[in-house]
């Protein structure tokens, strides 16, 4: 009787060793099928900011690149200017995620080179408040919105117009919003190189909780991005 209670007891005591195997091997390879997962997210993240970081560089030189050929005396100053703000943005660009506030700065570098080249055609406000600047987003988007309000929006508007960006939080959600009131968009919506980046390194980061809409105004153009906080 009492072999045979040993040795129910052992097979039981095996049977639960088994199982318990089963379940390690179980969480051992959902724990590596989730590092390569996170792995390759981020390695597809790194690859967008790389598309991003040359196409916003090249276009920012290519919009003072008359400066220089004109010979224009102000050329001088407004490269420092550009050297200054190229170096705070490719820092930026270089972290995946960065304080709203550090963001806003460089588009507002960015902004007052633009004005130093287009004069009383463009002007601009940058309306965010401390809740907001302290929130992170991925690294290049407010950045990318800004540059798509100039060259899409005030560029080829002979008027010229003005761009305002505008951030507050509000019910657990950061809202972002970058307007402006030139040219308006051309239908059928697509999305350029830009949008599209900053739509995909949003969802790598937030995942369902971070949305980027278009919206036409009466004159020009809304970029709206809600992501949740809390």
């Amino acid at each position: 009787l009492m072999l045979a209670v040993l040795l129910a007891v052992w097979g039981v005591a095996q049977v639960k060793r088994v199982q318990v195997q089963r379940e390690l091997t179980h969480l051992r390879l959902v724990q590596e099928r989730d590092a390569a997962a996170r792995q390759a997210a981020e390695s597809q993240l790194h690859l967008l900011q790389a598309q991003i970081q040359p196409h916003f560089l090249f276009n920012t030189l290519a919009a003072l690149q008359h400066w220089v050929d004109a010979g224009d005396p102000r050329a001088g100053p407004l490269l420092r200017d550009l050297t200054g703000f190229l170096r705070r943005s490719t820092s930026l660009l270089a972290q995946t995620e960065v304080p709203l506030a550090d963001e806003a700065e460089a588009a507002r570098q960015y902004l007052r080179i633009l004005q130093a080249r287009l004069g009383e055609r463009l002007q601009f406000s940058i309306d965010i408040d401390d809740t907001s600047g302290a929130q992170r987003l991925p690294a290049g988007i407010l950045l990318t919105l800004v540059e798509n309000a100039v060259e899409h929006g005030i560029s080829p508007a002979l008027r010229g117009g003005t761009v305002q960006v505008w951030a507050r939080t509000q019910g657990g959600r950061l809202v972002l919003e970058v307007r402006d009131d030139g040219a308006g968009l051309a239908l059928p919506l697509v999305d350029g190189l830009g949008l599209a980046n900053c739509r995909q390194r949003l969802q790598h980061r937030h995942g369902p909780q971070a949305t980027l809409s278009l919206q036409p105004l009466q004159p020009g153009a809304c970029a709206r991005v809600e992501v949740k906080t809390a």
